[in-house]
């Protein structure tokens, strides 16, 4: 027997899901169907086989094409164009391989009679569960071509976002790249003939240069020793990563970065209240909208504590009382903003104005530190020159002063 995971719509038009075993796929659709209920999709779990899972390993959709994909799927079924012939224009206009793959697999699933979430859910690292959910939701609602626009703008927003975050990375990163390059150029290849010459005038190297030429050596001497050293750091980094308490740790030092630990925060609480805004808003209930988003966000700082919020709005309890556990995660602001929104019977309002704040201040934090960072980079890059000039140059001075 297998694990076959479902959602379905029951006879109280509540949109559940669970895991159930059996046999076939055939046999789940009967048992979820003997109460009346709607299946939105039966997905297997466990080892896939054939020809569509084969294609759940090797596909993966990029950030573009997704996001093309639903823009252009919600522009052709606005116009009255049919799903699957709308798909298959925009698998004509996708340049990658593997995207086209995955288009021409749900293609092939929606013309054998399932529906456009039952098809995306067979590629859960293409499409996200908030994905599906709000696919699935507009499906029941008729509102499936509003919640594919809905899709592109976030999609958008979140890439948005993200090239904000890592543009305030790459600037310093880009700078210290090229000014290492540099030394070794200068270190490896200039330093040793001007070493050379003023050996040959007898001159006793002053300490800077030593220092420098000792440098000089150790690269000339073994490069391969530590470009490996390099690599071989990166890749036990990569695979500690894995590890999950080690994956843990690392996110909370990063909230914790002086200056960067802020902007990391303010971008998982833009990309959390965006999906609770957009799930909230599309009709899922706040419980499910709660623990679909803790999928969505990358911090498992923030997955953890969504993951505890879940029991508690079981139980009744508002879901500012379950983040006020979390200060550090949350601020009083937030937690205050999303009261608000409790009590005047406006939740999905409040999601708009947090994340509409955390996407300005995420903006606004970058700015701010490519501004604060180029005055410290420029002095970085001039005592690195400083250092150089001086350890070349002051020999000359005592070459000229053994001459007078």
């Amino acid at each position: 027997m297998r694990n076959f995971s479902y959602k379905i719509v029951n006879k109280n038009d509540e949109l559940v899901g669970g895991t159930i075993k059996a046999f076939f796929k055939s046999t789940v659709r009967k048992k979820l169907e003997k109460d009346g209920s709607t299946v939105v999709y039966i997905v297997p779990q466990g080892k896939p086989g054939g020809r569509n899972n084969l294609l759940f390993y090797l596909s993966r959709f990029s950030g573009n094409d997704k996001i093309m994909f639903f823009s252009h799927l919600h522009a052709m079924m606005t116009a009255g164009i049919p799903i699957a012939e709308a798909l298959n224009v925009v698998k004509d206009q996708v340049n990658n391989p593997k995207s086209k793959n995955i288009i021409q697999s749900i293609i092939n699933d929606i013309e054998n009679g399932q529906k456009l979430s039952s098809a995306m859910a067979k590629f859960p690292k293409d499409f996200s569960r908030f994905l599906t959910e709000l696919v699935a939701v507009g499906e029941i609602s008729g509102n499936l071509t509003e919640n594919l626009s809905t899709i592109a703008v976030n999609l958008e927003s979140e890439s948005e976002l993200r090239k904000k975050v890592l543009s305030s990375l790459a600037y310093p990163i880009i700078v210290i790249t090229v000014m290492i390059i540099a030394f070794v150029i200068m270190t490896y290849y200039i330093l040793p003939h001007i070493v050379t010459l003023y050996k040959e005038f007898g001159v006793e190297l002053p300490l800077p240069t030593r220092i420098v030429v000792a440098i000089s050596l150790f690269v000339k001497n073994y490069p391969f020793f530590i470009l490996g050293g390099f690599f071989l750091t990166i890749i036990t980094f990569l695979l500690l990563l894995k590890i999950k308490r080690i994956h843990y740790v690392c996110d909370a030092l990063i909230l914790r970065m002086p200056v960067f630990g802020t902007v990391f925060k303010d971008a998982n609480l833009a990309s959390l209240f965006r999906a609770l805004e957009q799930l909230f808003s599309s009709g899922v209930s706040l419980m499910s909208s709660v623990e679909i988003t803790k999928n969505t966000v990358k911090n498992d700082l923030y997955n953890e504590a969504l993951t505890a919020t879940v029991p508690t709005i079981i139980h009744g309890v508002p879901i500012s009382e379950a983040l006020k556990v979390f200060p550090h995660l949350f601020p009083l602001q937030a937690i205050r903003t999303i009261e608000v929104g409790e009590k005047s019977g406006s939740l999905d309002k409040s999601f708009t104005n947090l994340r509409i704040f955390y996407d300005r201040s995420v903006f606004q934090r970058t700015q701010t530190i490519t501004s604060l960072i180029e005055p410290i980079l420029m002095l970085l890059v001039g005592i690195t020159v400083g250092t150089l000039a001086v350890s070349i140059f002051l020999p000359i001075y005592n070459v000229s002063q053994i001459i007078q």
